[in-house]
């Protein structure tokens, strides 16, 4: 499929901190906003906060929930990171390499956004690795 976005709605107890920690923080853009929502570009993809009244609670685990992207060069990954540095943003888990020395070798991090939202940050070495490598049935953290 060809001349596709993904869309995806998330909750926000406070889109103001949401609007730090997406535009200010990360450097995502801003689009159309209200008191209940707001639209992020995200790599031209949309994001969309939705205010909800309560904090939503914590996962016990990065597992099963998070959303994020994959960076075709690992300079921009490295950028990414040096921008959240310099912003002071907190990493929920930091940056580590995954797989070593294997075809699904990568760089990954996450962070969590103010209203705990998990988001995943990642570069392959291979990127055959995001869709194929079929044979290897390691994925996340546990191998089955």
């Amino acid at each position: 499929m060809g001349g596709v976005k993904f869309h995806l709605a998330f909750p926000s107890h406070d889109l103001e901190l949401c609007r730090q920690f997406y535009i200010e923080g990360l450097g995502f853009t801003m689009g159309r906003h209200s008191q209940h929502a707001m639209i992020i570009n995200c790599a031209d993809n949309q994001l969309v906060a939705h205010r909800v009244d309560v904090l939503p609670s914590e996962q016990e685990s990065i597992y099963p929930r998070h959303f994020g992207l994959i960076f075709d060069h690992l300079e921009d990954y490295q950028a990414l990171i040096q921008r959240i540095k310099l912003h002071a943003m907190p990493f929920h888990i930091p940056p580590k390499l995954r797989f070593a020395g294997s075809r699904l070798e990568h760089h990954s991090f996450f962070l969590k956004d103010p209203s705990n939202n998990l988001l995943e940050f990642k570069h392959y070495r291979y990127p055959s690795a995001i869709f194929n490598e079929s044979q290897d049935t390691r994925i996340g953290e546990s191998f089955n």
